[in-house]
């Protein structure tokens, strides 16, 4: 009976897109923005295994024991269904529908498992999570002061069971001898609320990504793209 291997080293921009930038040679032109000395060398030739990874991204602990679901799940889920239409995107070979839905999701995981997403969703949160949890605890205690008063259940808003699994939320109330108490929230905005929101974008979202209008563009004759460490870029419009 073999053991399944942990991966310990997660790529946030995995191989298999990293492939389609490769040379000849196999290996990627890169250009780092810090470098241990200034006579390093500008561009450099890495192997797309050596690039965009860091050890234990994914890990989650649960009792003491490291688990490497997240990483299973992106690779299994969005990454290997995506190398066929990979291929053909960067050929310009014929996509079929299939095709199309297996790429957004892989654009769609590829936007939010990078630390750089990481850092965006975690100055989201000390700026919003504030307000936000004050003005639902607020409402909630509204709806069940009027549920007291009418007799009738408080309309109260609520993620689905399956939404709620591994969101670091702890909520503690404090209750008075007078009758009254306070609400305490608190959230955990480490990696693993980062990890609660990939998974509940790539769960939620990406049937309404799939409602949108895409296109693949390819560059000017005798240019060609570059990518770099967060390849996924998003611009609203009016």
């Amino acid at each position: 009976m073999t053991s399944v291997q942990f991966h310990r080293d997660n790529h946030f921009v995995p191989c298999v897109y990293l492939k389609g930038w490769a040379g000849p040679d196999g290996k990627i032109a890169t250009y780092r923005v810090l470098v241990p000395h200034e006579k390093f060398p500008t561009w450099r030739r890495y192997s797309p295994s050596a690039l965009a990874y860091h050890s234990h991204l994914y890990t989650q602990t649960t009792s003491g024991v490291e688990k490497d679901d997240i990483e299973t799940w992106l690779d299994q889920d969005f990454e290997r269904p995506a190398e066929e239409p990979l291929r053909k995107a960067r050929t310009g070979a014929r996509m079929s529908r299939d095709d199309w839905k297996q790429l957004i999701k892989f654009v769609a995981a590829q936007g939010v498992r990078t630390p750089a997403y990481y850092w965006e969703q975690a100055k989201r949160v000390d700026e919003q999570f504030p307000t936000l949890m004050q003005s639902t605890i607020e409402t909630a205690i509204k709806e069940r002061e009027k549920s007291a008063k009418t007799g009738k259940p408080a309309k109260l808003k609520s993620l689905p069971i399956e939404q709620r699994e591994g969101l670091p939320l702890k909520i503690r109330l404090e209750r008075e001898p007078s009758g009254g108490g306070q609400v305490h929230a608190a959230v955990l905005r480490g990696r693993r609320f980062w990890h609660w929101t990939i998974r509940r974008h790539l769960t939620k979202n990406v049937p309404v990504l799939w409602q949108h209008r895409w296109t693949i563009l390819a560059p000017a004759k005798g240019l060609t793209w570059i990518t770099s460490d967060s390849p996924v870029t998003t611009q609203l419009s009016d």
